[in-house]
């Protein structure tokens, strides 16, 4: 199982709603609740932010490659976190 990172910014309402859209996707969606979810404030972890090419919030990644920023849709997420949960072959 691959892990999910989202970068947020505190007071951002984008990134307050994808939080909020994540909750209804998990409730809905129980086995994709074993998906590492790393949800990382940019404030606050500045230096591993910078290491990461992004320019807008949120942002996700998936085992370190970016996947996705700022206007991910419903079906954009679920597909992030489904393609997250596939196992990856030995």
């Amino acid at each position: 199982m691959k892990k999910v990172t989202l970068f947020v910014l505190r007071g951002c309402p984008y990134c307050v709603r994808m939080l909020r859209k994540i909750d209804t996707l998990l409730e809905a969606n129980p086995e994709l609740r074993e998906v590492p979810l790393e949800i990382v404030d940019e404030s606050k972890h500045r230096d591993f932010a910078r290491r990461h090419d992004y320019f807008y919030v949120p942002a996700f990644y998936v085992d370190g490659e970016k996947q996705y920023e700022e206007g991910v849709l419903h079906a954009d997420l679920e597909d992030i976190f489904r393609s997250a949960a596939e196992r990856t072959s030995a």
